[in-house]
């Protein structure tokens, strides 16, 4: 299944993106959010998540976060629209600008294809928050620049569930390098992750991968607060 958000009215296409997972989560409360950027889309992580299933549901919902700025990346998702419109999971594609070719065969797949355009004198004054600082943050393992960045982040309307998603992300990427798999990964991403796995151990790393996945779940259940508790985290890294 496949949901097109597009256009220079970010912040409104980001909040749809999570009134999807809310109404996912709210019929699968254990359904898992991944995403994927114009660096970590590639073959292999597209395969994935065609055919996963989360480790306590039956689908998962995949955000294809602005691909398109990697032509090798909207090449791949266009040749495989067919698939992704097939899946059983659920992928939102957000971009901010489709041609009319690119945009007339995502509308023959897509389930819902939806612009969001900034009204003339509405734009934003200030620049978009690189939400990628966090993930060089947490790889440096300098905890109070991530919280620094993290309360830079909130401020930027950017919700703590999109943090934790693109940090676990490089958790996971810190994993698979240490375990010598760089299948499907770019040299700049293998590189950047054995400079960061400089600051950790491989326990280090899985240990802190197992905490993110506690802190969603537990999130999910209603244990513990997501953004108070990511905040701890966090500090807790040095």
């Amino acid at each position: 299944m496949l949901y097109v958000l597009y256009g220079t009215d970010t912040e409104k296409a980001r909040e749809k993106v999570r009134g999807l997972v809310a109404s996912l989560t709210q019929r699968e409360p254990n359904a898992a959010e991944f995403r994927l950027d114009a660096d970590s889309c590639n073959p292999d992580a597209l395969a994935e998540y065609l055919g996963a299933q989360g480790l306590f549901s039956s689908r998962v919902l995949v955000v294809l976060d602005r691909v398109f700025e990697n032509d090798e990346a909207k090449e791949l998702i266009v040749s495989h629209l067919a698939d992704i419109a097939d899946s059983e999971n659920i992928f939102v594609l957000l971009e901010s600008d489709l041609d009319k070719k690119t945009l007339a065969r995502l509308e023959r797949h897509a389930e819902r294809v939806q612009e969001y355009e900034e009204k003339s004198g509405n734009k934003k004054l200030k620049g978009e928050f690189n939400i990628f600082s966090l993930t060089d943050a947490l790889g440096n393992r300098d905890s109070d620049k991530l919280w620094v960045l993290y309360q830079k982040a909130l401020r930027a309307g950017i919700p703590s569930e999109e943090m934790q998603g693109i940090l676990f992300w490089q958790l996971k990427t810190l994993v698979q390098v240490a375990g010598g798999d760089t299948a499907g990964l770019k040299p700049f991403v293998v590189g950047k992750a054995k400079r960061f796995l400089a600051h950790y151990s491989p326990n280090d790393v899985r240990a802190l991968t197992s905490r993110f996945i506690s802190l969603y779940h537990n999130a999910r259940r209603g244990a513990v607060d997501f953004e108070l508790g990511l905040e701890q985290l966090m500090l807790s890294l040095s």
